[in-house]
């Protein structure tokens, strides 16, 4: 098995473990104040913006933004920010905004 494979399996299971320990409680609250600057914007940016527009902008991973909101969907009444929550249940996935590769000159 390749190192790429073996670290693609990890990724996943990392997401299943976050998936399945939500299914059973309500993750914990957070404000778009507990992340960095940049992602307290983005965080922000979800509740006036279209949701998918917000995540090109951020450059996020679609795949686990989504499973992370799936996560989260049972709950999110409960939460005055619940995109704040939706990007801690992200990074608890492994989730990162992807590097921006600039050109060398």
């Amino acid at each position: 098995m390749s190192f790429a494979k073996v670290a693609e399996l990890a990724v996943e299971f990392q997401i299943k473990l976050a998936e399945n320990k939500y299914e059973k409680e309500a993750p914990p609250d957070k404000k778009a104040s507990d992340f960095s600057p940049e992602e307290a914007s983005f965080i922000r940016s979800l509740s006036k913006a279209d949701n998918n527009q917000a995540q090109d902008e951020n450059d996020l991973d679609e795949k686990t933004w989504k499973r992370a909101k799936k996560a989260v969907k049972p709950y999110w009444k409960k939460y005055e920010e619940p995109y704040a929550v939706t990007m801690y249940v992200y990074k608890r996935m492994g989730g990162k905004s992807k590097k921006k590769k600039g050109k060398k000159s």
